[in-house]
């Protein structure tokens, strides 16, 4: 039997995103709700099914690493 949507998800849904920067600030796609989640889990509460925590496209991935070399940059300009 396929998991499905129960609708016990919406309690964790968010509505807005920083940046664009789903990911990076805590979010989880659950891929058969078809919802963002914030949550610490690594489970829909709702269906059960594995979270997705990084991003399928590359350009998305690449917009991640420049934001993670930028704040390592600017991290040890502080250091110094």
């Amino acid at each position: 039997m396929a998991p499905r949507c129960k609708g016990h998800c919406i309690d964790f849904i968010t509505k807005r995103f920083e940046n664009g920067l789903k990911y990076q600030n805590g979010l989880k796609w659950c891929t058969t709700c078809s919802k963002f989640i914030k949550i610490e889990s690594i489970r829909c509460p709702c269906c059960n099914t594995k979270l997705r925590v990084r991003a399928k496209n590359r350009v998305y991935n690449k917009k991640i690493e420049k934001q993670e070399n930028y704040l390592t940059v600017k991290a040890e300009g502080m250091k110094q």
